[in-house]
């Protein structure tokens, strides 16, 4: 049965406006400083695609809708199907209901930017928030406290706008592959913008977070082989370009010998990260488990749990729940004062197979499978519009990166903000006018 609307009403609700999907994913990017609003964003537009597809003006199988489609069931099935055995039920089944949510949300946007055919508005949103961030940062590195009141400590890891170590090192490092394209963009008419490259990796390095680094290295590399496969038209101010080069590099310099102690603190973030490091290779047990910030333990824990519940695991967010039955003896989160176990395993894959199983593991790779076959349809102008998108999507699914978890609240919104824009990508390029026939 459809759900019916007063003409007007079904104007202003039913159809898609780009205008309010762009206001509303890059609210949700601008709140994710202020947990738990950041939500409200993604649930607005949830319930507008809930209400398009009651209508009937949504068609699940079209062209456009399939990449979001085939997405969703790779990581909601196996989801489904771990509930039989999930260790806490509740919390699973409440995790797998508010994947929904994202889906929802993926239809509306899909359908509002099919129809105007145009995600730039997110790309220079998104950058603007970044730079923002990254200012806000840099004033609270310089002062001890940011814009909002958050306080830093010198020598301390910056937390930025977010009051939690490390996580905006993480997220700047997500949106990295709309930073890089939007300063490459930017750069043929301003060509000083690559200046805004600084403050955004000084952020992320000061962020103290390897697995921010990580991220970074991932997004770095992966637009470097865009810009080598598929290379811009030089730039025609190239000597401006590499004369503001020079000049930052100069000015940066100058800075450092007047005032040598931002640098000195900068430092005092980075060493601690970086010390431990050679103990991966000496064989101890102790040392690796520094180097790895006490993660081994954990990794144990979830291949145990794994070899025990292999087919569909013990549930989403149920490794905290599953955690003392399968732990090592030897366990560091569980040895030491007000033990408790820990949330997730740091490393996707393993939370993947901890928590979903093989079955779980198969529609992640599916999932990459479908990514990297919708990129390879794509003509060259759709491939170099979709393909920032792509990689911020391949930054967030990354299987080898300790980012936050996987089913996570923080982390599940990145991931699924990433695929929604993917999925948009896609789904211009699938409605784009063939180009006429030349004429005899």
């Amino acid at each position: 049965m459809m759900l019916r609307f007063h003409p007007p009403v079904a104007g202003m609700i039913l159809e898609p406006n780009a205008r309010l999907a762009s206001f509303l994913l890059l609210a949700f990017v601008a709140l994710l400083p202020f947990e738990p609003l950041y939500n409200a964003p993604l649930i607005a537009l949830g319930a507008l695609g809930l209400l398009r597809i009651g209508s009937g003006r949504v068609r699940l199988g079209s062209p456009e809708n399939r990449f979001l489609c085939i997405a969703f069931l790779c990581v909601w099935l196996p989801m489904l199907a771990s509930l039989p055995d999930a260790v806490n039920p509740i919390e699973s089944i409440r995790k797998t209901a508010s994947l929904c949510v994202y889906f929802l949300a993926g239809v509306y946007v899909i359908g509002a930017y099919t129809r105007f055919r145009d995600l730039d508005a997110i790309l220079a949103g998104t950058t603007a928030i970044c730079v923002l961030w990254c200012l806000d940062g840099l004033w609270q590195f310089f002062t001890g406290a940011d814009w909002f009141g958050v306080p830093y400590r010198e020598g301390d890891r910056l937390p930025g706008p977010f009051d939690l170590n490390g996580r905006i090192g993480y997220v700047l490092a997500s949106f990295a592959p709309l930073y890089f394209e939007a300063v490459r963009r930017t750069s043929r008419r301003w060509p000083w913008s690559p200046v805004l490259l600084v403050p955004f990796v000084t952020i992320i390095i000061l962020s103290g977070s390897r697995a921010s680094w990580g991220a970074l290295a991932v997004a770095s590399a992966g637009y470097l082989l865009f810009l080598i496969r598929w290379p811009d038209r030089p730039c025609r101010k190239s000597k401006w370009v590499a004369g503001t080069y020079v000049a930052m590099g100069l000015a940066v310099s100058l800075a450092v010998w007047a005032k040598p102690g931002p640098l000195i603190h900068a430092w005092e973030v980075v060493e601690p990260r970086l010390d431990p490091l050679p103990g991966l290779w000496t064989g101890n047990r102790e040392q690796a488990e520094e180097a790895l910030t006490y993660r081994l333990s954990i990794w144990e824990t979830a291949a145990n749990m794994f070899s025990t519940h292999w087919l569909n695991g013990v549930g989403p967010r149920g490794f905290r729940y599953a955690y003392e039955e399968h732990n090592p003896k030897n366990d560091h989160y569980l040895m030491r004062d007000g033990a408790r176990p820990a949330r997730s395993p740091h490393l996707p894959v393993l939370e993947i197979l901890a928590e979903t199983g093989i079955l779980g593991l198969l529609g992640y790779v599916l999932l990459a499978a479908g990514l990297f076959a919708g990129l390879r349809r794509m003509d060259f102008d759709s491939l170099r519009s979709a393909y920032p998108y792509s990689l911020a999507m391949v930054v967030a699914l990354f299987p080898l990166n300790g980012h936050l978890s996987f089913h996570g609240v923080f982390s599940v919104g990145l991931i699924w903000w990433a695929i929604i824009l993917t999925a948009s990508a896609f789904a211009v390029a699938s409605r784009k006018e063939p180009e006429a026939a030349p004429s005899e």
